[in-house]
């Protein structure tokens, strides 16, 4: 299965339950491939998680396209970067996370 539009994709669908830590990484790690955005196009195994961001109030869209997070998505993120910092001393926090 190729990539889907992440828009068309939630319209089709709605989240059930609250973000998990899983759903939260998956943010998480989208975010820091695009530098603070998720394009439009996103590969279907994160679809689920970044739903339930989105969902959540963690992400919005972007004033140039794609999601970019919250104040509420930053928060919610802050938890793995504290986690990601503790593993690798070197690792410095995104500048896009403000």
């Amino acid at each position: 299965m190729g990539m889907e539009t992440f828009k068309v994709w939630l319209e089709a669908r709605a989240a059930k339950g609250a973000p998990t830590s899983l759903n939260i990484w998956t943010m998480f790690d989208s975010l820091e491939k695009g530098g603070g955005v998720i394009s439009d196009r996103v590969p279907p195994t994160d679809l689920p998680h970044l739903r339930r961001c989105l969902q959540a109030g963690f992400l919005e869209r972007g004033p140039f396209g794609g999601f970019v997070p919250t104040r509420a998505g930053v928060a919610a993120m802050e938890g793995e970067v504290a986690r990601k910092m503790a593993r690798d001393p070197d690792y410095r926090r995104p500048d896009w996370m403000g």
